[in-house]
């Protein structure tokens, strides 16, 4: 520990000069920048490794120009999200291939947010409809009341059609 990052000073003490790169690990993406403005403003020929704090933080990462960013959470939660569809029964190449469909995806946001700003590039989100099913088996058939079967009925459609209360009817 050589102390504050944000002192040229310490940098200097540090011996950065002497350094084949500077890697920048802080939890705070704006003291993250500091430091990484500093390096490159005083050591310009060194390339800059970042851990970038969440996904907003590599767009500030990418207007200046680092070498190499990473998102501090991101490759975990992609190892353990492709572990998981293994456990679930997907083969280990499956599992890969929607991972890096998941990268890809995800890099290609990212270059769009960095054009059009943080809410761009939702289409680029990996949209596959989720089919909810039971976790195990059940053992008896459903059976419904005429009272769960009326709670779930669409409210668009027309309570009463029968007695002609509906909307068509109101002559108000």
């Amino acid at each position: 520990y050589y102390g504050d990052g944000m002192s040229k000073d310490v940098l200097i003490s540090a011996e950065v000069e002497h350094a084949s790169l500077v890697a920048v690990c802080r939890h705070s993406p704006s003291i993250t920048n500091e430091i990484v403005d500093i390096v490159a403003s005083e050591f310009p020929d060194k390339p800059i490794f970042v851990r970038a704090y969440d996904r907003a933080h590599p767009l500030d990462l990418m207007e200046r120009n680092v070498s190499f960013h990473i998102r501090e959470t991101f490759e975990s939660a992609m190892v353990f999200g492709t572990k998981m569809l293994e456990t679930l029964g997907h083969s280990e190449p499956e599992a890969e291939a929607i991972a890096d469909e998941i990268r890809r995806l995800d890099r290609e946001r990212l270059f769009v947010q960095h054009r059009e700003g943080i809410q761009a590039g939702t289409d680029h989100l990996h949209q596959r409809p989720v089919q909810p099913e039971p976790l195990v088996e059940p053992i008896h058939p459903t059976t419904h009341t005429e009272e769960e079967k009326a709670e779930a009925k669409p409210a668009n459609q027309d309570e009463t059609p029968e007695t002609g209360d509906g909307p068509e009817n109101d002559k108000g």
